[in-house]
């Protein structure tokens, strides 16, 4: 593949961000909002956040990906910009289990947006660093195996439950390190 994008994937650049136009705040009323996509769950699946959960602005997604692929973690918000936004790549522990920090739009995003949940599974490690945190999708990558898609709202201080606890610290390059030597 030439370029730096994906067959029929178009990224655009993080300078169009959502959360950067506070103009865009057209929330998608939730009867017209699209059916939550199924997913590939033996392949790749969300643990935390729980589905139709309420969670702060920032919190942590955990689950499962099968040996060999790369999770790559994408938010959209139900509004009517709809896009896929890339999130920081997670933390994949030896055994399959990966932990990461997912930022629902700025200070700005009204408390009640709904945003909805997806994890990539890609086979080719290149294929799945062509897509930047920060970025965004107008439609999903063909081809790559994906979770079921679950939807969370964003309460930030009344958020209950796991969800809203505050987020472990980023782990840094050296974690992942780390990890390799101990195998």
């Amino acid at each position: 593949m030439g370029g730096n994008q994906s067959p029929g994937v178009e990224v655009i650049p993080a300078q169009s961000a959502f959360h950067e136009d506070p103009a865009n705040k057209d929330l998608l009323p939730a009867e017209t909002e699209p059916a939550e996509m199924a997913g590939d769950d033996d392949i790749v699946s969300i643990g935390a956040p729980s589905a139709d959960s309420d969670v702060r602005r920032v919190t942590e997604i955990s689950g499962k990906v099968a040996e060999g692929h790369v999770p790559v973690v994408l938010i959209r918000p139900l509004t009517k910009e709809n896009l896929w936004w890339i999130q920081n790549r997670p933390v994949v522990a030896m055994e399959g289990t990966y932990k990461g920090k997912l930022v629902f739009g700025s200070e700005k995003t009204p408390e009640g947006t709904r945003f909805r949940v997806l994890v990539l599974a890609f086979e080719d490690a290149a294929a799945a660093d062509k897509l930047k945190a920060g970025a965004s999708l107008k439609q999903l990558p063909e081809g790559v195996k994906t979770s079921s898609e679950i939807t969370i709202t964003v309460r930030n201080q009344k958020a209950t439950g796991v969800e809203a606890k505050k987020p472990a610290a980023a782990p840094e390059a050296k974690t992942a390190e780390i990890v390799k030597e101990k195998s």
